[in-house]
């Protein structure tokens, strides 16, 4: 497995040129819908999710959105716009710990409650990062 780091997150920009364009593919939508995950296709623009941190798995791209707490897998082609073939939902933990193991960090030593803005501690003894 292959793990590289990439920007963080923006807001959603509806797609507005051909160049920004992602395809669906028909697996994708009815995953998305099976699983009830509230995004809307025409949001999701290449050019954001290409900034949120990814690893790739047999040339797969998993990029992780911590925001809307999803998966997209993306497939390249050299010849067509790139493709989403499945989205998935994780919690809340299971993001931040796949996230932590793209940027090299040890989960054991992060505060998740300061990642998810609830450490209220003066002398935290976890560290505080930024997803």
């Amino acid at each position: 497995m292959t793990i590289t780091i990439s920007g963080k997150p923006s807001n959603c920009q509806p797609c507005l040129n051909s160049q920004s364009k992602l395809k669906w593919s028909k697996h994708a939508l009815e995953r998305k819908e099976e699983r009830s995950i509230d995004i809307d296709p025409k949001c999701v623009n290449i050019n954001e999710v290409i900034k949120l941190p990814f690893y790739t798995n047999n040339g797969c791209y998993h990029y992780c959105d911590s925001k809307n707490g999803v998966t997209y897998y993306v497939r390249y082609s050299e010849t067509s716009i790139p493709q989403i073939v499945t989205i998935i939902k994780r919690n809340p933990i299971a993001m931040a710990r796949r996230i932590c193991e793209i940027k090299g960090w040890r989960f054991q030593n992060i505060c998740r409650d300061h990642l998810f803005g609830n450490c209220s501690r003066r002398n935290c003894r976890y560290e505080h990062k930024s997803i």
